[in-house]
């Protein structure tokens, strides 16, 4: 489990920078962020998704190092943030 969790926090951050990167070189010309606003708008979402795993990859190895063996309601795992991030 610790393995899986880490490949998402690498997978996570791999499309996190990389969505921040071409949305930088998009951004930077006002032609181009008006001529592929959807594009834009596509690369902002995979960003905020990247962030999600990064998010939700390093907060579940925090708990698994943490022994948290505490039972959660499915409704306590539905708001925790990376799930907030994913369902938006």
């Amino acid at each position: 489990m610790y393995v899986q969790f880490g490949i998402y926090i690498v997978e996570g951050s791999i499309l996190f920078i990389v969505s921040v990167l071409i949305l930088i070189a998009l951004i930077r010309t006002p032609k181009m962020a008006e001529r592929y606003s959807l594009i834009v708008a596509q690369y902002c979402t995979n960003a905020l998704m990247g962030f999600g795993t990064v998010l939700g990859g390093a907060a579940r190895l925090g708990m698994m190092f943490s022994d948290c063996l505490q039972l959660r309601s499915a409704r306590f795992c539905m708001l925790m943030p990376w799930n907030i991030l994913f369902i938006w």
